[in-house]
């Protein structure tokens, strides 16, 4: 997941359909990249659940699936805080004496 979201392009992408539906040609000519990388990077972000899919006679269209954002990525970060939150006290303050 987090190789997925170091790319620039999907976090524009991401940020661009935060509220409303887009289609690729749209995105790649916002982002200033070609079609299918724009296809390819949203079918990475489908891959994860980031991304909503609605097919239309004519066009797909893409948004943002909020929900699955908001619960992998805070996930992560009570996997990586092991559930630590700000007002907490924490446990490693000061380096141990040989450790950095």
């Amino acid at each position: 997941m987090l190789k997925l979201l170091s790319d620039e392009t999907r976090l524009q992408a991401l940020h661009h359909i935060r509220n409303h539906y887009s289609y690729g040609q749209e995105l790649a000519d916002l982002l200033h990249c070609t079609r299918n990388t724009m296809y390819y990077h949203l079918e990475k972000l489908l891959s994860i659940g980031f991304v909503n899919c609605h097919v239309t006679e004519y066009r797909m269209l893409y948004t943002m699936n909020k929900k699955t954002v908001y619960e992998k990525l805070t996930s992560l970060r009570d996997y990586l805080t092991d559930g630590w939150k700000p007002g907490d006290p924490d446990d490693h303050d000061e380096p141990e004496e040989g450790e950095e």
